[in-house]
């Protein structure tokens, strides 16, 4: 578990011929078989599209995807496969009447896919855009058209087959849109299962714990990069080296959360290589809703890598892995990086209203709140406090870095949000949700006391002389009026306080500033029976409401 401050290092892996007693084993794959030479040999049939060792297939969510078919045909991909379904004559075509077809996009189990309740159609009409679709663009959950693109599919011997997109006129070709002259030629084909020999060994994964990374270790790995260690905000290309290879074998996924992303787009390519010189990164993971890559728009904040997945299906060493990074783009912060055989809920990019074990919704940037859960847990979207010190009516709080330990009560902070130079998603980013995702399968049945804040995991009613959080102000409780701290919250008993050292970063947040950080907290409750009271505009008050008035002569803040 992390301590108070302490940074808890990856270990460094051992030499692969330590871990020699582990058996390799044989992974069954999909690889192409009998090709298909007529359209009349295609119907009813399942079929790959293919042009050389790439097949066109579907990935993730909408995206249609052209790699090599080792990737395009792993298990994990949401749909690979296709089926033509004709339609009537077109008469409207200004070539000769003949059967047009659409195709649908198949399952590996011979099913057909559907995306969002919809069916899956190869869609490729717009023209000037970067890539066809399952669905496609513009509308209906980003389709051209309802029912997918209408080809003319046509086979010449010796060469294969071609796709002329009617509404353009146009070919399609690898997967880009149908905006192609002259025709492209495509191997459809069946697929066999056969098998091989993965040399990467399978583990016994029995770690409980998480493994935490050194933010220390994070540099910059490309020449126009930058980063800054205080705040973890980086731009382009930086992340973690370790040049003899770090051992994730005992865990099945690696996690990475933003504490903010700064930018529409482009804000969290993520590639990890290994000392075999095997990378991966971004859309290439190919798996529904695991894609290697964050971004503001969407407001996907975590990624989510399942090592065992690279293991079998790229046979790639986590055994040893030697570089972990992080395309910041224009911006990004960096939230936590950890190891662990717990996936946190995440339901990926086109479906963040749900994601996260626990979530803070609708924060303004730089608002200060309480957190206490009882699991392990990495933030996304804020940064974590803890009380290092106080002084008469001051509180100073220490930035924690690592994971959140289980029980243990917080406080966080959310980030000030920025936009593009473009000033694009401005709306999208007026509010913060912050996401607390768990780390762990391990809970811990009661709160902790951390520093003079006492949590609870349920709502509970705060003892008198302690001190809530409340827009920002840490407001004294009396006895007779006594709040209630909801559920998963904390509060801050400044008897409990031992001033401590070594805060690697530190916020002083003290009564009477007025700066968007340093708020004002410790009020004491305010009784202006047989007082004097006036404005702010100097007019004598009998009956103050809540707000700033001058009281003996200090200005006092009524609530």
């Amino acid at each position: 578990m992390m301590k108070k401050i302490t940074r808890c290092c990856l270990l460094i892996a051992t030499l692969f011929s330590s871990v020699t007693m582990l058996h390799a084993e044989d992974v069954k794959v999909l690889v192409p078989g009998d090709e298909f030479h007529s359209v009349a040999e295609l119907t009813g049939q399942d079929f790959a599209m293919m042009q050389g060792d790439n097949a066109l297939y579907g990935s993730s969510a909408q995206n249609l995807a052209f790699s090599k078919y080792s990737d395009a045909f792993s298990a994990s991909n949401s749909g690979y496969l296709f089926r033509l379904e004709p339609l009537a004559n077109n008469a409207a075509a200004s070539d000769a009447i003949k059967p047009y077809y659409l195709l649908r996009l198949i399952t590996p189990a011979g099913a057909e896919y559907n995306i969002w309740g919809s069916p899956g159609y190869l869609n490729s009409q717009n023209a000037t855009g970067w890539c066809s679709f399952i669905l496609g663009l513009n509308g209906q959950f980003g389709q051209d058209l309802a029912n997918g693109a209408v080809f003319d599919i046509q086979y010449v011997e010796g060469s294969g087959f071609t796709l002329r997109n009617l509404a353009t006129g146009l070919y399609l070709n690898n997967a880009g849109t149908a905006n192609h002259e002259s025709p492209a030629y495509w191997t459809f084909c069946k697929l066999e299962e056969s098998s091989m020999e993965n040399p990467i060994p399978k583990p016994d994964r029995t770690a409980t714990d998480a493994k935490v990374d050194c933010f220390t270790d994070f540099v910059t790995i490309s020449d126009n990069a930058t980063y800054d260690p205080e705040t973890r905000n980086f731009t382009n290309r930086c992340g973690f080296i370790w040049s003899e290879g770090v051992d994730l074998s005992q865990y099945q996924y690696l996690v990475i959360t933003a504490a903010q992303c700064r930018a529409a787009a482009g804000a969290g390519h993520v590639q990890l290589r290994d000392l075999n010189g095997m990378t991966v990164g971004g859309d290439d993971y190919g798996v529904s809703n695991m894609n290697m890559w964050m971004s503001l728009w969407n407001h996907h904040n975590c990624c989510l890598i399942d090592l065992e997945k690279l293991r079998q299906e790229h046979q790639f060493d986590i055994y040893h892995i030697t570089e972990l990074s992080i395309d910041g783009g224009t911006g990004f912060v960096l939230g936590n990086v950890y190891a662990s055989n717990t996936a946190p809920l995440t339901f990926g990019p086109w479906s963040q209203g749900n994601e996260g074990s626990y979530r803070r919704q609708n924060l303004t940037a730089e608002k200060f709140g309480t957190i206490c859960l009882p699991y392990q847990a990495a933030v996304a979207g804020a940064y974590i406090y803890e009380i290092a010190a106080k002084n008469r009516n001051e509180v100073e709080l220490a930035r924690v870095d690592g994971l959140m330990e289980a029980g243990k009560p917080y406080i966080f902070c959310t980030i000030e949000n920025k936009i593009d130079d473009e000033n694009q998603f401005k709306d999208e980013v007026a509010v913060n949700n912050v996401y607390f995702y768990q780390a762990t399968a391990q809970t811990v049945s009661e709160p902790l006391e951390n520093n003079g804040l006492v949590g609870t995991f349920v709502s509970t009613q705060v003892p008198a002389n302690c001190y809530v959080l409340s827009d920002n102000v840490l407001m004294k409780t009396v006895a007779g009026d006594l709040p209630t701290a909801g559920e998963n919250r904390a509060w801050l008993d400044p008897s409990l306080i031992v001033n401590t050292e070594g805060a690697n970063v530190s916020v002083r947040i003290s009564a009477g500033t007025t700066t968007a950080i340093e708020q004002p907290i410790l009020q004491e409750p305010v009784s202006t029976e047989n007082l004097t009271v006036f404005d702010i505009s100097g007019r004598k008050v009998k009956k103050p409401s809540s707000g700033l008035y001058i009281v003996n002569g200090k200005k006092v803040l009524i609530k």
